[in-house]
């Protein structure tokens, strides 16, 4: 019986060391997600920013005439590239952590 109860003390300070690493991968998951969001409306805003004077120079003009115009295109698909990579990478963390709590809660 005290074998029991000693199996069982040991086991506490493990599962406790176990819910302290997963709750700093939780907190580490959580902030990778926050910049990955910010990232993503960050790169949204310049694709939008970039496309406005291509579109603003064809309804115009009808036509693209500026030199600057390819490189802002190129620069909207750029960033929108790495708008859906950054939202890719947010939900891929946003399951990480789900997995983690469901961890958690398990140890509880």
């Amino acid at each position: 019986m005290e074998n029991r109860a000693g199996v069982a003390q040991a086991e506490d300070p493990a599962r406790a060391v176990r819910r302290k690493h997963l709750e700093e991968e939780i907190e580490g998951a959580k902030r990778r997600k926050t910049t990955y969001t910010a990232v993503t409306v960050f790169c949204m805003i310049l694709a939008i920013v970039a496309l406005i004077p291509p579109i603003i120079e064809f309804t115009d003009y009808g036509m693209l005439v500026s030199g600057s115009t390819p490189a802002l295109l190129i620069g909207a698909i750029i960033m929108i590239v790495l708008t859906m990579v950054c939202t890719y990478l947010s939900e891929q963390e946003r399951k990480r952590i789900r997995e983690l709590e469901i961890e958690r809660a398990r140890l509880e």
